[in-house]
């Protein structure tokens, strides 16, 4: 029993050895001692750009865009401005803003603010903090002669050998636009328009720059901007006195808001409150009742007055035709002629 035992295993034993072995894809490679591994090849390695236990200041590379009310420069004629660091600063730092000549040097085109239209202050990078805002005040007896755009190029000056300027973000740019003010009226402000209606409109946003929010129906509210007139839409029941429909939009100087109801006559808008916000819809201003009539299959809404705004609301929709269902297949918004 034993001999059979052991027969088994040396036959076991040379059936995984023939299973291992039997291969072409296995090689042994053997070195002799004519084999010397090659010594690693040195390279030249770059260093890091910055020290990042240092303590750094820069400016981000985006020009920023700031509006300047040139009707009330008496009482608002302070723009902040901001630099920005790796990390929390290790002490209080100061440092120093000047025009960047380099930068009005290299473009010729664009115009610079004058010298004597501004001061800076505020300086300062405090211990313990990131980032620091520095203020720019506008002279309004300069700034008030001044209209379009104009910009100012604003360049990092170290006063503390501990305090390094990242070197390629020195520079900040401003764009300041020197534009006539907008201020929301108290009230009666609106009136409607039935067809297509162009005067005085201007320029339409960009639908991709629309948003939308409601408490009715809010699945279908991304067909208010599909970019199709005769498709799809979302509707109210005028029956519900609730509803508002909220279009939101970059701040800008608004003229009128159009709306397309599909070519079914029995589903237009008669009338509705129009409510608007610059401050993103926290806040709203009653602005009137804009009456668009009986089958208005495009009702446009009209500002008497332009106004700054970043946000419209639109609710107490009544019937225009048969249904008391009303549809909006899209929303369009206008705004007047930029002034830059």
């Amino acid at each position: 029993m034993k001999d059979i035992f052991e027969y088994t295993l040396l036959a076991l034993g040379g059936l995984l050895l023939t299973n291992c072995y039997d291969s072409d894809e296995i090689e042994v490679i053997k070195f002799d001692d004519s084999f010397t591994p090659a010594p690693p090849t040195e390279k030249k390695r770059d260093t890091p750009l910055i020290n990042l236990l240092d303590d750094f200041v820069f400016f981000k590379k985006d020009v920023v865009t700031i509006p300047v009310d040139k009707d009330n420069l008496a009482t608002n004629n302070v723009i902040s401005g901001e630099v920005f660091t790796n990390r929390k600063m290790s002490e209080n730092f100061e440092y120093q803003l000047e025009l960047d000549q380099d930068w009005i040097s290299s473009n010729p085109d664009l115009q610079a603010i004058p010298n004597g239209a501004f001061t800076i202050s505020g300086q300062t990078l405090n211990k313990d903090e990131r980032n620091g805002t520095f203020k720019i005040q506008l002279n309004a007896e300069v700034a008030k002669e001044l209209g379009g755009t104009y910009y100012l190029p604003l360049k990092l000056v170290s006063k503390n050998d501990n305090l390094n300027i990242l070197k390629g973000y020195e520079s900040g740019v401003f764009k300041l636009v020197f534009k006539k003010s907008y201020p929301i009226p108290e009230g009666n402000n609106v009136e409607g328009k039935k067809g297509y209606y162009f005067d005085g409109l201007g320029n339409n946003i960009p639908r991709t720059d629309l948003s939308f929010n409601s408490n009715y129906a809010p699945d279908h509210l991304f067909k208010l901007n599909d970019g199709n007139q005769q498709g799809a839409n979302w509707w109210a029941d005028t029956d519900d006195n609730t509803t508002y429909l909220d279009v939101k939009f970059p701040i800008n100087t608004i003229k009128a808001i159009k709306l397309y109801t599909k070519s079914y006559w029995q589903n237009a808008v008669g009338s509705v409150k129009i409510e608007v916000s610059n401050d993103n819809g926290n806040t709203w201003k009653e602005q009137g009742i804009a009456n668009f009539g009986q089958y208005s299959t495009v009702s446009t809404i009209v500002f008497t007055q332009p106004i700054d705004i970043n946000a419209v609301r639109i609710s107490n929709f009544t019937r225009g035709g048969s249904s008391n269902f009303i549809n909006i297949n899209e929303v369009e918004v206008f705004k007047i002629p930029s002034e830059e």
